[in-house]
């Protein structure tokens, strides 16, 4: 079956409400290729969430977790979520053995993508976490880097901002997904 343009749209489901999330799926089934189920949602209402897309879509689960523990946790954890039957969860680009646990969690069900960089640090913050001065002075550079330590620990994309998505898509297989965050309308962020 041929791909069209909706199957690479993600909608996040970036609320407190199961009843709002809820209202978004119903207008936007067969819209969206995949909803994406925030950390907040998630929390708060757990994986009923997950059971109401299924119920009232076809589309995709991605469920933004990112993930960041000992293997052996993230192993723990990718098994219980894979059991929820959701198709893509993020875990940060912190060890290349925990990215490999929690893509073997996932027992080929449930893909893995690696955090690379959260889309709010800038160099600044990159200095601060002790990084090398290659990657404060050009943090997309960092960005690369994990990207390759998510690609060679099986995962199934990496997660980058829209400035790195081309080099991701050029340096890869063509099947490692690029996730760019969407634009958010300046009311969202409030």
């Amino acid at each position: 079956m041929e791909k069209t343009g909706k199957d690479y749209m993600v909608f996040p489901l970036d609320f407190a409400s199961r009843k709002e999330a809820e209202s978004f799926v119903r207008i936007l089934d067969g819209h969206v290729g995949m909803f994406k189920i925030g950390l907040e949602l998630f929390i708060g209402q757990g994986p009923c969430v997950v059971e109401m897309i299924r119920e009232l879509s076809d589309a995709k689960i991605f469920l933004d977790l990112k993930l960041h523990d000992i293997s052996t946790t993230v192993k723990r954890s990718m098994e219980q979520v894979a059991s929820l039957g959701v198709d893509l969860v993020t875990a940060h680009c912190a060890s290349a053995r925990m990215l490999e646990m929690a893509v073997e969690g996932g027992r080929g069900q449930t893909g893995v993508l690696g955090v690379t960089l959260l889309t709010d640090n800038d160099s600044r913050t990159v200095e601060a976490g002790g990084f090398k001065e290659q990657f404060v002075k050009d943090p997309n550079e960092l960005v690369l880097v994990r990207a390759r330590m998510a690609a060679a620990s099986g995962c199934a994309g990496g997660v980058c901002s829209g400035r790195e998505a081309a080099q991701i898509k050029q340096d890869f297989d063509r099947y490692f997904l690029a996730v760019a965050p969407g634009i958010r309308p300046e009311w969202s962020l409030l």
